[in-house]
Formats: structure tokens, C-alpha cells, sequence
């Protein structure tokens, strides 16, 4: 109550914070279309087979526990023995996991970022401005 009659009092006031305008929205980031299986190597559809197993693996046992972030905990600590040389966490497995949903493979298969390397341009009178500040 104390708080909206002082809220009331500056409106009368006049001392009331100015309403800002409206931000437009941000527009979603672009992102590379995940490949197609036909375009995958051999050496990463192996990898992609592997990786859909043990997600499919962990999401069947999973749903048979009621404490799911426990049996998660478990599960990493078994595949770390089962599969040694490679690096498998909880977040990686909830990452991958929504790959897999959404049928991405390179989300998959790790492949992120850098697809765009080189498409960027920096302006000419921006570059130029640069270049005098350095020489």
C-alpha cells in the first residue's frame, strides 16, 4: 500500500519516470540449415549412430525413474566408464538431446559456429578510419 501511495504522489506530482519508447524486437539470429544425412561422411554417420543410441538409450531408461537429475548423474558416471575417450556430461546430453528432437544433425555431431566465417565485411570508410589509427 505504501509503495502505490507514493507512486501516486509523485504522479501528481509530476515527478513520475517518463515512459520510454517501445525497443523493436530482435530478430531470431540466422542459422546455418542443419545437412542432410546423405551429406554426412561415413565416419560421421558412425558418430551420429552412436550418439542416437545412447540418447535414445538414456531417454528409455530414464523415463523409468522418478528422480530424473539422479539418474542423469549415474548415467554420465557410467558412460565415462563405458566410453573413455569421449566427453560426455549432463549439459552435453540435454544439448544433444534437443538436436535430436528437432532432427539437426550437426547439433548432433558437435558442428557449431563458424559457418558464416568470412561472410562478414567490414565498411570501406570504417576500415579506412581504422587503418589511419593504427599507421
Amino acid at each position: 500500500m505504501q509503495i502505490k501511495y507514493y507512486a501516486k504522489l509523485k504522479k501528481d506530482a509530476g515527478l513520475a519516470p517518463e515512459l520510454t519508447e517501445d525497443k523493436p524486437e530482435k530478430q531470431p539470429k540466422t542459422r546455418k540449415p542443419s545437412r542432410s544425412f546423405e551429406e554426412l561422411s561415413i565416419s560421421e554417420h558412425e558418430k551420429l549412430n552412436f550418439w542416437c543410441d545412447l540418447l535414445q538409450e538414456w531417454q528409455s531408461r530414464r523415463s523409468q525413474y522418478k528422480n530424473k537429475t539422479e539418474f542423469d548423474k549415474n548415467f554420465v558416471g557410467e558412460c565415462h566408464l563405458k566410453y573413455e575417450g569421449i566427453e560426455i556430461s549432463e549439459r552435453i546430453l540435454y544439448w544433444k538431446w534437443t538436436a535430436y528432437k528437432n532432427n539437426d544433425y550437426d547439433g548432433i555431431l558437435g558442428v557449431r559456429g563458424a559457418w558464416n566465417k568470412g561472410n562478414t565485411t567490414i565498411p570501406e570508410p570504417v576500415w579506412n578510419a581504422l587503418s589511419d589509427g593504427i599507421s
